[in-house]
């Protein structure tokens, strides 16, 4: 036991020298007058990895022809003094650091700067974010928050520390906990505030025309957008949106766009609604959409925002996972980077099966590569009682899950640490409230599980289940005690799942 401590403790040395030595070059960044002038670090320690990646590619983004947004981060090492004062890491119990955490309070010079933040953003919505340890590919594990900072001084200060206490506090939920440990990542937090990139949509709401997420080139077909009308939390969940590849079709300059009822979010009362957007038209003017027009073609310059990615991605060196969102100025979209994070394309280091047997999926749409032996299958119908999933889950490990699609959606989802333990998950149905992945945003990419997505249960799959290992039915979940071994390959966009 003592050699395993001792293990641990290496290990956090190790992660301690490497986040000292990564502040250093933060630190030497910010020492270019280019760079400073959009960041202000307050506090020692780490900044994260959502605001270390953005501001070490300032410059690149900036080249890349993106606007840049002025931010101020709070550094893990600012929270020191809360965390102390309000004695939130004196307990293990990740209940009471959260309450202990919202039920906090700051020191006098803590809530002057909140103050000072305040103002210096001139009265303009301001969104207050998380950046964690290796939390920068829109995994959606921790909270953003925003605050409309059109109150009275005092007023938006308080309103400030509760959005920072709330994005803080977010580190300790259980699904947090799950995904750190199955990523290993280190706990730490620290809280980027920014100006929301927008404009007012009515009275109480404010909006970008459009927002994304992508990748910039990974294959001979290159990268692609995702794009949504309205805040970028509907890209990142796939809502009313369609990706858009470049090289595909034959008008590379535009984005298909399928529907037009986007989030907002409604910063007088703090939470998202559904709206209809005014967005700008084929001719490149500013037009308002009817909810009711469910398909129409827009041009967007999509080929002019796939070529600033491209570039961007080049800048940089490596391929780019990102988040954007666009405002229209004058008939032309401005773009802003949100997020971004160096990507590795994926590489398979198997053969698939030439003539597989007693396969029981197969799928043609893949998250993660990878041939693995996993203990049993527990397959979610609908109706399936959640919480005994969650119980079977604490309990077992290295299994394979597969769920009905209908048994997820915006309002219905299935937290990360109710499946954390399963090495596979598999999505099955033909009813999908929106792409299936876009359920775990980026958790279960980051945690090396493998994703498939199929179509529905067919009878002779379920009776060679039935005759090849025991079953038990559980909360209307069925278990069934067999071997299988699933060969997945991402870039194949391949997967089997064969009883052994």
């Amino acid at each position: 036991m003592a050699s395993l401590f001792h293990r641990e403790d290496k290990a956090k040395i190790a992660f301690t020298e490497q986040q000292r030595q990564l502040r250093a070059i933060h630190d030497r960044a910010l020492s270019d007058p280019a760079i400073r002038r959009h960041w202000n670090v307050i506090g020692s320690g780490p900044l994260g990895a959502k605001a270390g990646d953005l501001l070490l590619k300032t410059n690149h983004s900036i080249s890349a022809r993106f606007e840049p947004n002025r931010r101020v981060v709070l550094a893990m090492g600012f929270f020191d003094g809360f965390y102390e004062k309000n004695s939130v890491l004196k307990t293990n119990n990740p209940e009471k650091r959260i309450r202990r955490v919202n039920d906090g309070s700051f020191s006098a010079p803590e809530m002057e700067l909140f103050m000072q933040i305040s103002a210096g953003f001139k009265g303009t919505p301001i969104a207050i974010r998380s950046s964690a340890h290796g939390d920068c590919k829109g995994t959606g594990t921790y909270t953003s928050t925003f605050y409309a900072n059109s109150e009275t001084p005092q007023e938006n200060a308080n309103q400030v520390a509760n959005a920072v206490k709330r994005v803080v506090a977010s580190q300790f939920t259980e699904d947090a906990v799950a995904f750190r440990k199955d990523a290993g990542l280190q706990e730490g937090m620290a809280v980027i505030i920014e100006r929301v990139i927008g404009q007012p949509v009515d009275d109480y709401s404010f909006a970008p025309n459009f927002s994304g997420f992508g990748y910039t080139h990974l294959s001979e077909r290159g990268g692609f957008v995702k794009v949504v009308a309205g805040m970028p939390t509907g890209a990142v969940q796939s809502k009313e949106g369609e990706k858009f590849v470049a090289g595909e079709g034959d008008r590379p300059e535009h984005i298909f766009i399928h529907k037009f009822r986007g989030q907002d979010s409604d910063l007088k009362y703090g939470r998202t609604v559904e709206r209809q957007h005014d967005i700008f038209g084929e001719d490149g003017t500013h037009a308002e959409v009817n909810s009711d027009k469910a398909v129409r073609t827009f041009e967007t310059k999509g080929g002019v925002l796939l070529r600033q990615l491209e570039n961007f991605g080049e800048l940089c060196g490596n391929p780019q996972y990102v988040e954007w969102t666009g405002v229209l100025h004058g008939g032309n979209l401005r773009y802003t980077l949100l997020q971004t994070a160096d990507i590795e394309p994926k590489v398979d280091y198997f053969e698939f099966p030439k003539d597989p047997k007693n396969v029981v999926f197969s799928s043609s749409i893949v998250t993660g590569s990878g041939q693995i032996e996993c203990d049993g299958l527990v397959i979610a119908h609908l109706g399936s009682n959640l919480e005994k999933l969650a119980e079977f889950n604490k309990k077992h490990r290295n299994y394979v899950l597969a769920y009905n699609s209908e048994l997820v959606s915006q309002e219905a989802r299935i937290p990360y640490s109710y499946v954390n333990n399963a090495s596979v998950i598999i999505d099955y149905g033909l009813h999908h409230a929106a792409d299936p992945i876009s359920h775990w945003k980026g958790q279960l990419d980051a945690t090396k599980h493998l994703f498939l997505v199929v179509d529905e249960l067919e009878k002779d799959m379920l009776d060679s289940l039935k005759a090849s290992g025991r079953k038990e039915n559980v909360g209307n979940l069925s278990v069934y005690d067999v071997k299988l071994r699933v060969t997945a390959s991402e870039r194949m966009q391949e997967a089997v799942v064969q009883i052994i």
